[in-house]
């Protein structure tokens, strides 16, 4: 053998070893799921194995000696009886043991589904925020989530569950055809080996259509479930949309059948081997029977017995066979749940915020680009903000003014440079804890469909209602609230509560506020926080908003220039830096960026 050879060979069987190990790490990892969940599975697992292994042996024994009697010409009644009595007490104590053991089994892993789906969903809500906007990790999540609900805990564990079951069948009726007669084991072999190869193909061209279908279901999903949502309702009726949305929708279902018809198509190739060779041995297996029996090698019974013994054998083989090879596609698929469930979560620092008053946030030569993209949306950006201090921050659009807030926020990290707190790097500190420090209402924030309370409180649920309520009374929502049917306990959105409640923009943009205020945390940060609201509720909001932060740091992002006048400091974002900084008065001395856009603004002011 040349080298090469050998080579490819030890290749080709590292490739093995690994994808054998990746495999049983993958079911010892779903395992332990399901011990720590529901330890009772695996009894019921192993009584529904021995149940299904016994319960063929019931019929192929039972078989060749009810017909060896009816044969026998010294027969007796009573004989018969006891055989059929025999099959028919086996049969059903095998059939409801497995009935038992398997709805058991549903049971037991009801529980394990649901905490698989919460691991999930933590993973969602805990993974990198950058994450959540890369198309790879949203792939790949659209993948876990259809995979675990084609494939799941219980299909891994059905499959080792048959595998085992008629494996055992497998070895008892084989010693039972190398008693009678070996050459039916050669026959049934040939017909193992052809089952073997052909399903090993159909799993492979399944995975590959699976991630093939993956790109355009997550379209799909988009186009039926997301666009006829109220949040696309205004959009879709006043520009009549509707059309528009078919035909994508018509489009995507078209190229979808596309690929499932090829994937019919190269399925039934092969497949249409597998049963020509499957009938030829079918044939071969009971002519020899037959010729045995005419010879006289074989008794009636036995031939009953080994023709019945032949199906269960096929069957198990079969079994074997197509669970091993749908074990490899569903652990290709459980594969993707595995890695999602072993994303990196936030990366976190172990550094404890012991921050009472005095908080000091400084960038120091910050650079940012989003990910995937070659474009700084910041550069060099260099400012301290000052415990107490209220900045505004300002600037048109697309200058990094949000970004800027998200850096402060660790929901992204910087490309250069670094922003300390108190001197020490921001990434260094416990993110849960971190995150603690600050109020955020951003421009596109989001209420759950819970209740108002919920929404304001968030963790906190056993407050009394008595703050929430002075706090919805300075936001300027309380008697918006107090309209409700349950005013706090009143749910936003009909999704839980057909009596829930829709807020306006407005409105909904007060209970954000309260929420930021109720957290009441030592740096506040609004981006654009009025920008839903009409010049009076604006007013009221700043009014009282201002007093409220007196001693904390503040800093907010806004278009409206006469909303900044009275914080202590301006910050001029302009061509993906800090163009201009320092209070209203000097920046309009200064007859820079900032005067010439205040002065647009106050033409439309007077």
């Amino acid at each position: 053998m040349s080298k090469t050879n050998k080579k490819h060979k030890q290749k080709s069987l590292n490739n093995s070893t690994e994808k054998i190990k990746r495999h049983f790490s993958i079911v010892v990892y779903f395992s332990r799921i399901v011990w720590k969940e529901k330890k009772a599975y695996f009894f019921y697992f192993v009584i529904g194995i021995l149940a299904n292994a016994i319960y063929p042996f019931v019929n192929i024994i039972g078989t060749k000696w009810i017909v060896n009697e009816i044969a026998n010409p010294h027969r007796t009644i009573q004989n018969l009886i006891y055989i059929a009595a025999f099959m028919v007490v086996g049969n059903f104590l095998m059939s409801t043991l497995r009935k038992v053991a398997n709805d058991k089994k549903s049971l037991c892993l009801d529980k394990v589904d649901r905490s698989v789906k919460t691991m999930i969903n933590n993973v969602s809500m805990h993974i990198k925020y950058e994450d959540t906007e890369d198309p790879e990790i949203l792939d790949m999540l659209k993948r876990t989530i259809k995979g675990y609900d084609e494939v799941g805990i219980a299909s891994l564990g059905n499959l080792y569950h048959s595998i085992i079951s008629n494996f055992i069948i497998f070895v008892g009726v084989s010693n039972i055809f190398i008693q009678a007669t070996w050459i039916l084991v050669v026959v049934l072999l040939v017909d193992f080996m052809a089952s073997f190869a052909i399903d090993k193909k159909e799993m492979k061209i399944n995975y590959n259509f699976f991630n093939k279908k993956a790109d355009i279901e997550r379209g799909i999903d988009y186009i039926i479930n997301k666009l006829p949502s109220y949040q696309y309702g205004k959009e879709i009726r006043l520009y009549d949309s509707s059309d528009m949305i078919l035909e994508r929708q018509n489009d995507v279902a078209v190229n979808l059948k596309k690929i499932e018809k090829k994937q019919v198509n190269e399925l039934w190739k092969i497949e249409k081997w597998y049963h020509i060779i499957h009938r030829v041995c079918t044939g071969l297996v009971y002519a020899i029977l037959g010729i045995d029996t005419l010879n006289n090698k074989i008794l009636i019974g036995e031939f009953a017995s080994l023709a019945s013994a032949t199906n269960a054998f096929s069957y198990s083989l079969n079994c074997i066979v197509s669970n091993v090879m749908e074990m490899g596609y569903c652990t290709n698929v459980m594969k993707e749940v595995y890695k999602y469930l072993s994303m990196t979560i936030n990366d976190d620092g172990d550094i404890l915020p012991t921050i009472k008053n005095d908080i000091v946030i400084e960038f120091k030569n910050v650079s940012f680009k989003y990910p995937r993209n070659d474009k700084y949306i910041l550069k060099n950006i260099n400012i301290t903000i000052n415990s107490g201090e209220h900045i505004a921050i300002v600037g048109e659009n697309g200058t990094g003014k949000t970004t800027f807030i998200k850096l402060i926020c660790r929901l992204y990290k910087v490309d250069e440079g670094e922003i300390l707190l108190n001197g020490k790097n921001i990434n260094d500190y416990k993110f849960d804890e971190y995150v603690k420090l600050l109020s955020v209402v951003f421009q596109d924030f989001k209420m759950f469909a819970f209740s108002i309370k919920e929404n304001i409180v968030i963790e906190d649920r056993n407050n009394q209602d008595k703050e929430i309520v002075e706090l919805c009374e300075i936001g300027g929502i309380a008697d918006r609230v107090n309209s409700t049917n349950y005013k706090l306990d009143t749910s936003i959105y009909k999704l839980f509560d057909e009596k829930g409640v829709e807020f306006s923009g407005g409105e909904a943009q007060k209970i954000a506020i309260v929420r930021a205020l109720y957290k009441n945390s030592p740096i506040v940060i609004l981006d654009e926080p009025t920008a839903a609201l009409d010049p009076i509720s604006e007013y009221e909001v700043y009014n009282h908003f201002n007093t409220l932060v007196d001693n904390k740091t503040a800093i907010y992002i806004s278009h409206r220039l006469s909303s900044c006048k009275f914080c202590d400091r301006i910050i001029v974002f302009a061509d993906n830096t800090i163009k201009e900084e320092g209070s209203h008065s000097e920046l309009m001395k200064l007859k820079g960026t900032y005067a010439e856009m205040f002065n647009v603004q106050a033409k439309y002011y007077s």
